[in-house]
């Protein structure tokens, strides 16, 4: 349907609608000597450029549209500083039996986020799952994730996602009452 209206258009109005435009023109006499509606027009410029307002405000306004355009394709850019080897870590401290996660320091971390989820498995298995979520305050660019809890036994743990804004670790089972740091170390030995 939309291309029977183009083509209406094409044939039908378009000649019509540019027939009316051409006897305007020749009413209001445009047609009548060119090169003197060429000199009006140019006299009309040369008036409005001797303006001293004109210095003022054509700048402006030139100005204003160059600077908006240079915003917006370095928006479109989305130009990000990652810095390389931002110390970066957040100490936690569990309790056992506790979904109360104490954090106790930090060091580029933005938010820290700590879930539990438990799984009822069937005949009396019970299976608990931890999530620590980080996000950084500066983009860093860091090679591993690892996780520090000294001497204590803490269930094994994995990186599940890891950016230049963010990591989230896994542990497969409780925790129990731990003081553990996730830290990022350099890429770079």
């Amino acid at each position: 349907m939309r291309w029977a209206l183009v083509i209406i258009t094409t044939i039908i109005l378009a000649p019509v609608i540019s027939q009316f435009f051409i006897e305007l023109a020749e009413e209001a006499g445009l047609y009548d000597s060119p090169s003197s509606k060429v000199r009006i027009a140019m006299e009309w410029l040369r008036g409005i450029t001797d303006n001293a307002i004109f210095w003022f405000v054509f700048p402006l306004i030139v100005g204003s549209t160059i600077g908006v355009w240079i915003y917006y394709f370095l928006q479109q850019l989305k130009i990000t500083i990652i810095y390389p080897n931002i110390p970066t870590s957040v100490r936690l401290q569990f309790t056992a039996g506790s979904l109360q996660v104490t954090q106790l320091a930090n060091e580029n971390t933005n938010n820290t986020l700590t879930v539990r989820e438990t799984f009822d498995c069937g005949s009396g298995v019970v299976k608990m799952v931890w999530y620590v979520f980080m996000t950084f305050n500066k983009p860093t660019h860091y090679g591993q994730v690892i996780v520090d809890a000294g001497r204590a036994t803490i269930p094994e743990w994995h990186v599940t996602s890891h950016t230049n804004y963010s990591a989230v670790v896994r542990f497969d089972g409780d925790i129990g009452n731990v003081a553990l740091t996730i830290k990022t170390i350099s890429p770079n030995p």
